[in-house]
């Protein structure tokens, strides 16, 4: 198993998983509208008396998006609160759906079933919600490990005439960042996968494991991860790109810069559900398989189809093999000279 065959794999996966790939846009579009609705009354207070906006919210009733915010006092003060329940219910919902996509992987099921789907959601819950406690530890170590350069050539210069070190090794800290966390994301994403493959519980002993799987077979499991950091770039450049060229005036530009951010959306859980098949499979193909299992039963131990243990050593007589027991009985008699 090459990191370009798992690669190829985790995004054949997708096209096996277009019910579950809607349920996660569902969900994301869902939560996306708490934020959405107090974001668009606070962005069209200094927009009330523009001809602009009247004629893009002719007929539409706004007074819903403002009934629950008039007590708060302010817009700004109104969208705090929507971050939090948004960012919470991301988090806790992004936990659920990952058991159920990930059982959907690893039983390699036929056809989406939403009963299935939904238990094993529930069964990997609270095994997936202690591994991500864990993750917000250790990408804070990342974090911190990656911001050591500059601030080592910080406390060396901060008094200097020279700022260039400081450049340098706030590039070179950035670069850390990105690979720090890029590696912290797949030791995760394997510890999800071996808490769901192997039905473990675990959650501290499935992430050291995963530490150690991934620098193991670190050319299989971060090749994949560099293989998705370059697809995730190119997209995003080509969205960047199409949504600075767009001039959003009119209704149809509008509308269509609406649904490139929706497609993007779209793909970055296309890119998720990838991830996890692709670490699924290197998984499976290098994972150690217990000695028990491996262990070859002995000829002298393997028992014949009729049933009769297997002999080690035969004696021969002629053309044909005679077993030791056999030829202990055929041994004829030791005359006594009486000659019967």
């Amino acid at each position: 198993m090459t990191a370009f065959q798992a690669f190829i794999r985790g995004w054949a996966a997708v096209a096996r998983s277009k019910a579950a790939l809607s349920i996660l846009w569902l969900f994301y579009a869902l939560v996306a509208l708490i934020v959405a609705g107090p974001a668009t009354f606070m962005a069209l207070q200094p927009l009330a008396h523009s001809r602009m906006a009247s004629q893009l919210l002719n007929g539409f009733d706004v007074a819903w998006l403002s009934e629950n915010t008039d007590s708060l006092g302010t817009a700004v003060s109104a969208l705090t609160p929507a971050l939090v329940v948004a960012a919470l219910l991301t988090w806790l919902g992004t936990i659920l759906l990952a058991g159920g996509v990930l059982s959907m992987l690893s039983e390699r099921w036929d056809c989406f079933r939403l009963g299935p789907f939904l238990a094993g959601a529930g069964r990997h819950f609270w095994r997936l919600f202690r591994l991500s406690l864990l993750g917000f530890i250790c990408y804070g170590l990342a974090v911190l490990v990656a911001s050591l350069p500059s601030m080592i050539v910080t406390a060396i210069y901060k008094d200097g005439l020279e700022y260039w070190p400081m450049g340098v090794a706030g590039i070179a800290g950035s670069v850390l960042t990105v690979l720090l966390l890029g590696w912290m994301a797949t030791v995760q994403d394997y510890a999800k996968v071996r808490l769901v493959c192997d039905d473990a519980r675990g959650s501290v002993m499935g992430l050291l494991r995963s530490f150690a799987f991934v620098f193991k077979h670190f050319g299989k499991t971060m090749g994949v991860w560099l293989m998705n950091a370059v697809a995730f770039a190119a997209v995003l450049g080509l969205y960047l790109a199409a949504s600075n060229a767009m001039h959003p005036t009119l209704a149809g530009a509008i509308l269509l810069l609406v649904i490139l951010q929706q497609a993007f959306i779209l793909f970055r859980m296309a890119q998720r559900i990838a991830v996890w098949d692709s670490a699924m499979e290197i998984y499976e193909a290098l994972k150690l398989v217990p000695a028990a299992a491996s262990t070859v039963a002995s000829p002298a131990d393997s028992p014949r189809e009729d049933g009769v243990l297997a002999v080690n050593s035969p004696l021969e007589h002629g053309d044909f093999t005679v077993a030791p027991a056999l030829e202990t009985a055929r041994e004829p008699l030791e005359s006594d000279g009486s000659g019967v």
